[in-house]
């Protein structure tokens, strides 16, 4: 009986905090999701863009075309979400990928990456895993950009 109540204790404790994944958004206008477009609409967002000027580009060969790939990086942002255990607020960061110059058989879409950290001694402390709050958060944003650049 102790051993199922102690497997049970480590699930709940252990399943409560979210492991970030990247999130991939598909099927979405090719046409508004360009370089300028996503960096004005994550401004507007309240993020910087730390890489707007030397974005990472990459092309890459499909059997109907060439694709070319850009990635954005954002810089931590705070989301205003104390989290007590850790005794600072939540920040999190991005990097968005999408396709353009695409040929029309692929359809258009956007990889987000997310990050969370928090701030120990002023310096930002990453994790694999975010709070649900945080969690919530991030979904808030992905759901939000996936109706933006429908």
């Amino acid at each position: 009986m102790k051993k199922v109540l102690y497997i049970l204790m480590l699930t709940i404790f252990f399943g409560c905090t979210p492991i970030l994944k990247p999130v991939m958004l598909e099927n979405l206008n090719k046409e508004s999701t360009t370089l300028d477009s996503l960096v004005e609409y994550l401004q507007k967002n309240n993020m910087k863009v730390i890489n707007e000027f030397e974005p990472e580009i990459e092309e890459r060969s499909t059997p109907i075309g060439t694709i070319t790939l850009i990635t954005l990086e954002t810089d931590w942002c705070d989301t205003g979400i104390f989290l007590e255990d850790l005794n600072s607020n939540g920040f999190v960061k991005y990097k968005v990928r999408f396709g353009v110059d695409m040929p029309d058989a692929i359809p258009g879409g956007l990889g987000i990456n997310p990050r969370f950290g928090y701030k120990d001694n002023g310096e930002i402390v990453q994790k694999d895993k975010a709070p649900k709050e945080v969690f919530e958060h991030i979904n808030k944003f992905t759901q939000k950009i996936g109706k933006d650049f429908k």
